[in-house]
């Protein structure tokens, strides 16, 4: 499977920890950055990774971003994307104090 994945500046870590797990599993990842901590207007890459999707050259996109609120608002502007923001319902659930 194609999995196409953007990221703004502050999750640049986490993007390569799931980068490198979808390639450990088979897939083949289309990193269009941001590659780095250098801060970013984010946006863009949202709407990069939606555009591969909805022209079909890759069949999924994942976007983080900070809060993941920017990015994936950015995505769904995308004619014919769906975009939705999704948290680890664990860590949702899970008392502060722990």
């Amino acid at each position: 499977m194609r999995i196409a994945i953007g990221n703004d500046h502050i999750v640049t870590a986490v993007k390569m920890q799931i980068s490198d797990f979808l390639k450990a599993n088979g897939h083949e990842v289309i990193d269009v950055g941001t590659h780095d901590n250098t801060r970013t207007h984010y946006p863009m890459y949202g709407l990069m990774v939606a555009d591969l999707v909805r022209d079909q050259k890759a069949d999924l996109g994942v976007v983080l971003c900070g809060t993941g609120v920017g990015i994936s608002t950015a995505a769904d502007k995308n004619k014919g994307v769906r975009a939705a923001l999704v948290a680890d319902p664990i860590a949702l659930n899970t008392p502060k104090n722990i």
